[in-house]
């Protein structure tokens, strides 16, 4: 359960691009409850290990105090949001031998209606993924797309098909194909909608010279959908997107 009740005079503002608890001006006042639950089953079966978890957030509560400024659209009047989203998350997989193959989906709930007195798009404080490599956390830095379990107040839909391999227990090679959406559509500048984010390509290796030690680079390459054009800067946006998105990182850590 989370609340703030530092209200001050006037009204704040909450926007697409800003869509966290933690970005709402001093003079909000907010109510969020948040009810989760979590699964981990596995068995030995004649082809491997059979793995599935799982993890569920309902979300609601009041928010007041502010306006809502969309990323396109007019400023939402209301000052008082009544909260109720949704964010989910499960894995389904097999391990055999050296390997393992691993499905995952993320759904984050978003907003289709911006001028309505209903927030619907899951809001986080704080939670972390790193389930794509263009649009979430990467493991290098603090330089990435966004810091939230989805994008602008649209949510978020993931799968994503990965392989591992152990090529020897200190190295192991990674291989996924990610399809990214928004929950929800996003209006363009020529006035069309998309939920299409695009398909990403991705490979990521890992060296433990020592157990303490790990060497490891990843790299991402990301067809980029329509819906992207939206993420563009203003003079770019014509309804479809123009640049593809690539991604390369590398890191040497140390555990102690």
């Amino acid at each position: 359960y989370q609340m703030n009740n530092q209200v001050a005079e006037g009204v704040g503002e909450i926007n697409s691009r800003n869509y966290e608890l933690k970005l709402i001006a001093d003079n909000s006042e907010y109510s969020v409850s948040n009810l989760g639950a979590t699964f981990d089953y596995n068995r030995e079966t004649s082809a491997g290990r059979l793995f599935l978890k799982g993890t569920a957030i309902a979300q609601t509560g009041t928010i007041e105090g502010v306006n809502f400024n969309p990323i396109n659209g007019a400023v939402n009047p209301n000052t008082s949001y009544d909260l109720s989203t949704f964010l989910g998350r499960g894995e389904l997989g097999l391990q055999f031998g050296p390997n393992t193959v691993t499905y995952t989906m993320v759904y984050a709930s978003g907003d289709s209606n911006e001028q309505d007195s209903n927030f619907d798009a899951f809001i986080s404080t704080d939670v972390d993924l790193t389930d794509s490599m263009i649009f979430q956390e990467n493991f290098t830095d603090d330089d990435y797309f966004a810091e939230t379990p989805y994008i602008l107040d649209k949510g978020y839909f993931l799968n994503k098909i990965q392989l591992d391999h152990k090529v020897r227990p200190n190295l192991k090679l990674s291989g996924m194909l990610v399809y990214n959406r928004l929950a929800e559509a996003i209006t363009l500048a020529d006035g069309s909608s998309s939920k299409d984010l695009g398909l990403e390509f991705g490979g990521r290796v890992s060296y433990l010279p020592y157990p303490s030690l790990e060497i490891a680079a990843e790299a991402a390459y990301l067809l980029a959908g329509d819906a992207v054009d939206a993420l563009e800067e203003g003079a770019l946006q014509n309804g479809q997107s123009d640049k593809d998105i690539v991604h390369v990182a590398g890191r040497v850590r140390y555990k102690f």
